[in-house]
């Protein structure tokens, strides 16, 4: 697995990349990868380091341990979410990522809850006090709407519950905000469950024929030979 971290970095500078977000890992092996490529040791690009920021039993929030207080923070008010921000900051993050996911991804029945608007416009103030871009996770109209009305820069992925209206284009727009599709989340989204309708269509035949495909592709030309066993 190290290699594999190794070769990725590489492979960055090799295909032009020479910035990356982390938006979602562990801050000792992030920064000790980007010290390694500081000091000559490894070729690779420079890396921003995200710290997030969730409510208690939100997505990812049971796997909080994992990533450590300075990679997740849990918060229970706009007091702790204005902490939580100013901590990432002195902790050298290099921007600060949130949360709109109000189900679960692989077991859509599972509701989960997500800041509120007061924590959601806490954290980006803050944010913007400490010169650090916000991002938002979001996979839903409703948290699109709720992330551009709150002003948050990047938003990550996209609604994948519906479509979003030319009022919503044209206000997204005129905020000057952006967004990040991440293909890959339509390619993870697209799997077969017992009992759904739609696990034979044409559509989603399609996808998953495709997404093997391409991650056949992918596997051969950037994995290692463990990494393609796994």
């Amino acid at each position: 697995i190290k290699r594999q971290t190794d070769r990725n970095a590489e492979e960055c500078l090799r295909h032009g990349v020479t910035t990356v977000r982390d938006m979602l890992g562990h801050p000792g092996a992030i920064e000790e990868l980007r010290k390694r490529i500081s000091q000559n040791m490894l070729v690779g690009p420079r890396i921003l380091r995200g710290a997030a920021i969730q409510v208690d039993g939100g997505y990812f929030a049971i796997l909080s341990f994992i990533f450590g207080a300075k990679g997740m923070r849990i918060i229970r008010s706009q007091d702790k979410a204005r902490e939580a921000v100013n901590r990432a900051y002195k902790e050298g993050a290099d921007f600060i990522k949130v949360f709109l996911q109000y189900n679960e991804l692989l077991l859509p029945g599972r509701p989960l809850p997500v800041l509120n608007d007061e924590e959601l416009s806490a954290v980006r103030y803050e944010a913007d006090k400490c010169g650090l871009v916000t991002a938002v996770h979001h996979t839903t109209v409703e948290g699109f709407r709720r992330a551009m009305r709150a002003g948050i820069p990047s938003l990550e992925h996209m609604p994948v519950d519906g479509e979003i209206a030319d009022a919503d284009i044209e206000e997204f727009v005129k905020r000057g905000l952006g967004i990040v599709p991440t293909d890959s989340v339509a390619w993870a989204l697209s799997y077969r469950r017992n009992g759904d309708p739609h696990s034979e269509s044409p559509e989603v035949t399609e996808i998953i024929e495709d997404r093997e495909k391409r991650l056949e592709k992918l596997l051969d030309e950037f994995a290692e030979e463990g990494i393609k066993r796994i």
